[in-house]
């Protein structure tokens, strides 16, 4: 058996925060950057050799590395709207979603509702206490609340009025679709699940610790893909989770001399920092 050298163990977890390419990889922390909760987080390289070979019996005489590829793997666990734009490699602003419910019932036909704040227990942040809470064009679920998977999608056409209850404009009400007083108004977020759109460009760091001294390793990629993750799967025996898959990219020398910390990332995908 092998004497132990040094006490470089990894056992545990990582953190991994994405952002847009324009951000500084280096200052991504925890707090604004990170998907949450995740598991399995794997980086791998990968490379061919191009190999010489010499006469009859084809010895090899030289080797030239070709084709460096890497590849980041996790699985993500928190299916906010942030991280599901992440999953379909799309980016933009999200809205902090919100709940109220209504204060009087809205029929088929109706072309408004009124709502009061209704905000999630221990999330203080999801009341609603301002007209410009629900903006107009805010994309608005209502949810019977005898029946939460009778959900129905609807915008604000219009900006909203009141001081609480505040009451807010839509298309009319389907014939066949009606709530009563007490169910549920969410704001929400639009995304759009099967974009053709091009997928744009990210920037990655990932965070683990030795298990001894809270020593770290960290790895930057300052330019990368989402090449997949996007999974809605609904199962009754385990936590659903999202299969990330990042390609970290080469940068151009253009984007390497604008920045003078990049420098270097011309000439390799990524960069790790770990103690000696």
């Amino acid at each position: 058996m092998a004497d132990v050298k040094d006490n470089k163990f990894v056992i545990g977890n990582a953190t991994v925060m994405l952002a847009p390419f324009s951000a500084d990889v280096f200052a991504l922390n925890p707090d604004t950057h990170s998907v949450g909760m995740v598991k399995a987080v794997t980086i791998t390289q990968e490379a061919d050799q191009i190999m010489l070979k010499n006469g009859i019996t084809q010895n090899t005489v030289d080797t030239q590395k070709s084709n460096v590829n890497m590849t980041t793997t996790f699985e993500g666990y928190e299916f906010s709207a942030k991280n599901l734009m992440y999953a379909l490699g799309l980016q933009g602003s999200v809205v902090k979603r919100l709940r109220g419910k209504l204060t009087a019932a809205a029929a088929a036909a109706a072309t408004s509702f009124s709502v009061e704040s209704y905000p999630i227990p221990g999330d203080a942040a999801s009341l609603i206490d301002a007209v410009g809470d629900i903006p107009n064009g805010a994309t608005l679920l209502l949810q019977k609340a005898d029946q939460p998977d009778n959900v129905y999608p609807c915008k604000a056409v219009a900006a909203t009025t009141g001081t609480g209850p505040y009451v807010v404009t839509i298309d009319a009400l389907p014939a066949g679709v009606s709530f009563a007083v007490g169910d549920t108004v969410w704001v929400v977020n639009e995304i759009n699940a099967g974009s053709t759109e091009q997928d744009q460009y990210f920037c990655a760091k990932i965070v683990g610790k030795l298990s001894s001294n809270n020593e770290p390793i960290v790895v930057v990629m300052p330019k990368v893909k989402v090449a997949k993750g996007f999974n809605l799967s609904f199962s009754e025996q385990d936590h659903s989770n999202m299969p990330f898959e990042l390609t970290p990219l080469v940068m151009t020398k253009t984007e390497t001399t604008s920045t003078p910390k990049l420098a270097g990332f011309e000439k390799t995908i990524a960069k790790a920092y770990v103690g000696g």
